[in-house]
């Protein structure tokens, strides 16, 4: 008797997740996107396909992004040529969006495609979206402007690495330029309110980087990069070629990312915090993956970490993430010593713009 209202509740969540993600890709620009969420919205209401999919999912729906996962699995179908009725609505395999017969090709997928998606859903989208780049670069001026220090770089949730090498991109914005002119990674963020802005004068110099992730990509596997692709929106294609240059930098310098979970690795690379440069611990739209348990650990040994720092060692903590799902990420900034920690932006998800604070 008492699963029926918890089976409900947790129905409602899904719907939740769903409307408020549908929402999301309206605002930012993604129409296909919006109407398969609330097509599926609506199907989780009248318990068809997409109910049917999600049944067994165990974490949180909001939180744990599930609308986000669901999204890549019928691209990933589309991207591998096994979903030729959905691919003709499909702008980055050529097609083009029709409201009027979406919903019906859709359906007819997820029908046939339900162990699939079932198992698509169970990874965390990881965009590695290298735009974002473009509100990390005025924490990590803010952290050289402060230190004067060169940089070891760590980033946790790196996925398949792409911003490890934030530092070799080429930065364009209404404030000026910053990083490599010659590459063909460029970023061009713009930065709202730029008289609060870091400076791009400030130079920066990255001796180290490492990163991990829980389940890192291995971008020379032709597997992998066709999912990367599939959680890039299909009616984006400025980040398709983004994306498309930041792999081939990144398969050029040869990256690596640790498979670790983040608490554990933050604790074994803060465990000594080196003379003569800055520990840079950053991480972008990855926190909400981390476990109840792997976050409580992670803050703690950051915090640990911080009480060892000195003028000469020092330690910053430089994260853009979401303090709730419903408004756009923060750019966040703590510093030891000291351990104040500052809002320095809060900007688009994709990167699109920063509003300095």
């Amino acid at each position: 008797m008492t699963a029926m209202p918890e089976a409900a509740s947790r129905k409602e969540e899904f719907i939740e997740a769903f409307a408020l993600q549908a929402k999301s890709c309206e605002v930012l620009g993604s129409a296909l996107n919006a109407h398969l969420l609330r097509l599926c919205r609506k199907d989780i209401e009248q318990d068809g396909i997409t109910a049917t999919i999600l049944n067994g999912w165990e974490g949180p729906a909001l939180e744990g992004l599930v609308a986000t996962r669901f999204i890549g699995g019928p691209h990933y179908l589309v991207i591998t040529d096994q979903a030729p009725e959905l691919a003709k609505h499909y702008p980055s395999v050529g097609g083009r969006f029709d409201e009027a017969t979406f919903s019906q090709d859709l359906f007819n997928v997820l029908e046939e495609n339900k162990n699939f998606m079932r198992a698509f859903i169970q990874s965390p989208p990881q965009t590695n979206e290298v735009r974002r780049t473009g509100i990390l670069l005025g924490g990590f001026l803010e952290v050289a402007r402060s230190t004067g220090l060169p940089f070891r770089c760590l980033e946790v949730g790196a996925s398949a690495g792409l911003n490890l090498i934030w530092d070799q991109f080429s930065y364009e914005n209404n404030c000026g330029t910053w990083g490599n002119s010659t590459c063909p990674v460029t970023i061009d963020t713009e930065w709202q309110n730029p008289e609060k802005a870091p400076s791009l004068l400030t130079k920066i110099s990255v001796v180290s980087c490492a990163g991990c992730d829980i389940s890192p990509i291995d971008l020379t596997t032709d597997a992998a990069r066709i999912r990367m692709n599939a959680y890039v929106w299909t009616d984006h294609p400025e980040r398709f070629e983004r994306l498309k240059a930041a792999m081939k930098l990144a398969l050029d310098n040869k990256l690596t990312v640790e498979q670790a979970d983040a608490a554990d690795w933050a604790a074994d690379k803060l465990a000594k915090l080196p003379e003569g440069q800055v520990t840079v611990l950053y991480h972008s739209l990855a926190a909400n993956y981390f476990s109840d348990d792997t976050r409580t650990k992670f803050e703690a040994a950051i915090h640990e970490a911080g009480t060892r720092a000195t003028e000469a060692n020092p330690l910053a903590w430089l994260r853009f993430e979401h303090v709730t799902l419903r408004e756009y990420p923060y750019l966040l900034l703590t510093q030891w010593p000291g351990g104040e920690e500052r809002i320095l932006a809060q900007g688009h998800p994709h990167g699109e713009y920063a509003n300095w604070r």
